[in-house]
């Protein structure tokens, strides 16, 4: 058992260091493959486990259809089929081996050695820093690694204290979303410290409801407290400006901020079936696009979506966009199962008041890069989330605090 432990501890460091080795295969594929045989059993242990999957393995099967189908009136690319598919197959493998990790280890540790390996990856790689190193690069690793830690004292002040310092810094270096999303995770983790009116085993969908409307009402009142501080300045003067503008061009500040989602609702209407890993954007598909981000009032002609969006492949900056144009409809199923899973579980851990910081907050950042979000610079989230927020089957209680430890010392 020592030994297996140990074993885990190495394949989650592995799974979180997403380095390429070859093309877009990462360590952690390898560790999958490798450990594919005690894995795949364990996922039946776990809520949905087998569902996710299941549906990522046929979006993977209808991606290829995808490809060979579009080579009738657009451009292919093998490589970039290939390496699109590795991803998929990376989360789906990696998936597995936390799921499995979690048969054998705390949360709290899992949750730890995942984010190290993470950091290490981000640390290791400065190309990817861009203008804003917290921003692009290291605020999930940390993130993941300090509330997995503070799940480890069993005190809901420390989760809360940890997300409101992850919040005060993510405001000081232009982190919009973090600063919001980090705000949401605290009030709903102080919000589970108050008693609930409905008691008894046959008002439990009852209570589960109360808390979906919490969750939804605590979303809108952060939105609109961070548009308020924003355009006040609290946040500073360039994303004040920047935010007035978006506003202004769009009326919206998520259409305004994101007007890939105008671009991929209109590609969505003229090819619902969407286009295959391997398939290069068209002249036709580039002005589709533009049409669709008209609407909203945002100017297409900037370079911006010939260079970004589809100089090289379909990029349209949400996990949804990504997936539907890489594996069509099967993917955006995928993904909107993602989302419902997600969050059933942790209106689930609400309801019985067992949630934790790091759940909550990767639940509500998975919720966020599903619309607002790049497919590959969310992998990391959704294998943490994914397997971390499943909720287990044999409804075991939760670890005592001798069993909070290190491999060497459980």
């Amino acid at each position: 058992m020592q030994l297996n432990r140990w074993i885990a501890v190495v394949a989650l460091v592995l799974t979180g260091l997403r380095v390429r080795v070859v093309q877009e295969v990462v360590p952690g594929l390898i560790v999958a493959v490798v450990l594919l045989p005690v894995w795949l059993p364990a996922l039946r242990r776990f809520v949905g486990a087998r569902l996710v999957v299941g549906l990522g393995t046929l979006a993977l099967l209808n991606g290829a259809w995808l490809t060979v189908w579009s080579a009738a009136d657009h451009e292919i690319s093998s490589g970039l089929a290939t390496s699109t598919s590795v991803v998929m197959a990376s989360l789906l493998g990696g998936v597995g081996v936390v799921v499995w990790a979690r048969t054998l280890l705390p949360d709290a540790w899992v949750g730890i050695w995942l984010g190290l390996g993470a950091l290490a990856a981000a640390l290791a790689r400065p190309v990817t820093w861009g203008v804003n190193p917290w921003k692009f690069a290291i605020a999930v690793p940390v993130s993941i690694v300090v509330l997995s830690a503070a799940r480890l004292s069993h005190r809901r002040i420390v989760d809360v204290g940890a997300l409101v310092v992850l919040a005060l810094f993510s405001a000081t270096q232009d982190s919009r979303s973090a600063f919001a999303i980090y705000l949401v995770a605290a009030t709903l983790l102080l919000w589970q410290a108050v008693p609930s009116r409905v008691q008894g085993e046959a008002s439990s969908w009852r209570r589960r409801f109360q808390v979906l409307a919490v969750m939804g009402a605590v979303v809108g009142a952060m939105y609109n407290l961070g548009v308020s501080l924003i355009l006040d300045g609290h946040l500073g003067e360039s994303a004040q400006q920047r935010t007035a503008e978006q506003i202004r061009t769009s009326g919206s500040l998520l259409l305004g901020g994101r007007p890939e989602l105008a671009a991929t609702m209109a590609l969505m209407q003229e090819r619902p079936l969407g286009f295959g890993p391997g398939t290069l954007p068209s002249p036709g598909d580039v002005a589709t696009a533009k049409a669709g981000m008209s609407t909203i009032g945002y100017d297409p002609d900037n370079g911006y979506v010939e260079r970004f969006m589809f100089g090289t492949q379909f990029r349209l900056h949400s996990v949804v966009g990504d997936l539907w144009s890489a594996f069509g409809i099967v993917g955006a199923v995928f993904a909107l199962a993602v989302l419902v899973l997600v969050v059933l579980a942790l209106s689930g851990a609400l309801t019985v008041k067992r949630a934790s910081g790091l759940t909550v907050w990767l639940t509500f950042l998975t919720a966020w890069n599903l619309f607002f979000g790049t497919f590959n610079g969310s992998t990391t989230t959704f294998v943490a989330v994914l397997a971390l927020a499943m909720l287990r089957r044999d409804a075991s209680p939760p670890e005592p605090d001798d069993a909070l430890a290190a491999p060497g010392r459980a």
